[in-house]
């Protein structure tokens, strides 16, 4: 159980440090932003309105008057399913940045910062533009919570995305 713990903990720190990095690199990047997970360690940050509560992205941003959200998910590897490099993360909070998305007509973009496995660096998504789903079963038995993955190809490098976030901020989705 200790060695669970532990596991969780680097997995959490590592995660803070990402999200650290992309942040400053917004900041530096004449964005101002509200780190949504300031709040609290223990929950997802979520938005609430009159009616409902819903999970939010790691950053709220505002660049020129306009506001997007960027979820910050800090990675080692890819995933080669197919041929096709991909990257991915829990379904449950797509399905949560969806409706901010379409409820509030807030662009949300995950930029997924890959540390080890090739090739490295910080690469953006919108969230719709994902490749395909996984509903977690091998062979019939659950092993791992319903995924969704994004292919690598589709992915705004870091400097493209931030010499064109006004533009990405004002993007529309349907």
């Amino acid at each position: 159980m200790e060695t669970k713990l532990k596991n969780f903990e680097d997995l959490l720190k590592f995660g803070e440090e990402g999200e650290k990095e992309i942040a400053i690199s917004l900041i530096n990047n004449k964005v101002a932003l509200m780190p949504m997970y300031q709040f609290t360690k223990e929950n997802a940050p979520y938005l609430i309105d009159k009616i409902k509560k819903i999970t939010a992205p790691d950053l709220f941003c505002i660049i020129n008057g306009n506001c997007l959200f960027v979820e910050v998910k800090t990675k080692n590897q890819w995933v080669n399913w197919q041929g096709i490099l991909q990257t991915g993360y829990n379904t449950r909070h797509l399905e949560s940045y969806i409706k901010i998305s379409n409820l509030y007509k807030i662009n949300v973009y995950i930029c997924f910062n890959h540390k080890e496995q090739e090739p490295t660096g910080r690469f953006y998504i919108e969230i719709q533009d994902y490749y395909r789903q996984w509903n977690g079963l091998t062979n019939n038995k659950i092993v791992s919570p319903p995924l969704t993955f994004y292919k690598h190809e589709r992915m705004i490098e870091e400097n493209d995305f931030l010499d064109n976030i006004d533009y990405y901020s004002k993007l529309t989705y349907e």
